[in-house]
């Protein structure tokens, strides 16, 4: 067993496979589907039919796993490195936030959040032009490397409200912005809760972004 593995996770590279491909109970939005995540416990008193609790990781060339990463964005920095979309007063619009995690290995980066795409108003609700999502340079979020845990909040019972929603002959719906996505993409993607929280090594935990989507 290699042992940077188990004093990171406690378990195998087997059981870790396991952790992250067969915890049917806790939803994961598709863009995170062919990442490296360990599920976490919830909090006393969440369902885990409502909320998801995961740490994104990666495997480096020496089979050795990282869990620590510099953060990248667009957005607003609010207090205590708390960053969200950027309202425009012209407009009355909000330019959706993006956060992206980068390896300090190998510099791979892994999609964190992209809220033009992801969550139940970006889906539904909140319209952007695609001119504008082009322009959206990231910046390094200055803080130290961090592991990486994101809650997910699931408090929508689309089985039971799939009856109001219009699909086409391929059974499949369409997006605020034109996109056609499956229904299973609907619940997994359409999340009313998102929350970002680095970790660093001294244990400090800083909430990099915090969001209700619906």
């Amino acid at each position: 067993m290699n042992n940077l593995f188990k004093k990171l996770f406690g378990s195998s590279k087997k059981e870790m496979k396991n952790l992250v491909v067969e915890n049917k109970e806790m939803k994961l939005p598709t863009y995170l589907e062919k990442e490296n995540v360990k599920f976490l416990e919830l909090e006393k008193g969440l369902s885990q039919d409502k909320f998801s609790k995961i740490r994104i990781f990666n495997t480096l060339e020496s089979k050795e796993i990282n869990e620590l990463y510099e953060i990248y964005f667009y957005g607003l920095v609010v207090s205590d490195n708390l960053i969200c979309g950027i309202f425009d007063e012209k407009t009355s619009k909000t330019k959706p936030c993006l956060i992206v995690a980068k390896c300090i290995q190998t510099g791979k980066e892994i999609l964190l959040y992209d809220q033009e795409k992801y969550g139940y108003n970006s889906v539904f609700c909140d319209e952007f032009h695609s001119e504008d999502m082009k322009n959206r340079p990231l910046v390094k979020l200055e803080i130290p490397h961090s592991k990486i845990e994101i809650d997910f909040g699931y408090n929508i019972d689309f089985d039971e409200e799939k009856e109001d929603f219009d699909f086409d002959e391929e059974n499949r719906i369409e997006t605020i912005n034109g996109e056609k996505i499956s229904f299973e993409e609907v619940k997994k993607n359409c999340f009313d809760y998102i929350k970002i929280t680095a970790i660093d090594e001294a244990d400090n935990k800083r909430v990099i972004c915090e969001l209700e989507l619906a």
